[in-house]
């Protein structure tokens, strides 16, 4: 199973302290997958990234054929 987890950096979210947003978008997401076993994973396909403002700027890739 391959996991790709892809964003886009480049919006005022990310202006000022890059590294804390991406720390805080990779945080969010750790506590969605936290307790979720290798079954459940797939639900998470296709779920979007989001930055502190609510802008959706990414997506979670789950599966056999996802691009890593």
């Amino acid at each position: 199973m391959n996991i790709r987890i892809a964003f886009e950096a480049d919006n005022a979210a990310f202006a000022d302290e890059p590294g804390i947003e991406v720390a805080r978008i990779l945080n969010d997401l750790a506590d969605k997958f936290d307790g979720a076993g290798a079954s459940r994973l797939t639900e998470w396909h296709g779920s979007g990234v989001y930055d502190i403002n609510g802008n959706r700027v990414g997506g979670v890739h789950i599966g056999e054929g996802v691009q890593i």
